[in-house]
């Protein structure tokens, strides 16, 4: 896939989860873009996207609480269980999925 067509893909899903998240009731809080979180934590979209609804609403509620959305990191010791391992570390933290 050209550059191009991924950024192109990437941004379209992200939009998609940010519009699952408003409809889920996740963006009263102004800022709420899971594309902040995404540029420094790369997230694995699709499968936020294909959650079922309370895997969705772990991550969603999770983001929301502990992000800082000025920076995009995530804070304290939520990860999502659509993150992959984050950046600066040598071990996943953990995820909540049981492994």
């Amino acid at each position: 896939m050209a550059r191009k067509e991924k950024v192109l893909s990437e941004q379209l899903l992200i939009d998609a989860v940010n519009a699952r998240a408003r409809q889920m009731g996740y963006c009263y809080h102004t800022n709420f873009d899971v594309g902040i979180v995404h540029a420094r934590n790369p997230l694995d979209l699709r499968k936020l996207l294909d959650f079922p609804a309370r895997d969705f609403a772990h991550d969603a509620g999770g983001l929301l609480e502990h992000v800082d959305w000025s920076t995009g990191e995530i804070r304290g010791m939520f990860w999502p269980r659509c993150g992959s391992k984050p950046l600066g570390t040598d071990t996943e933290k953990e995820t909540g999925t049981g492994g």
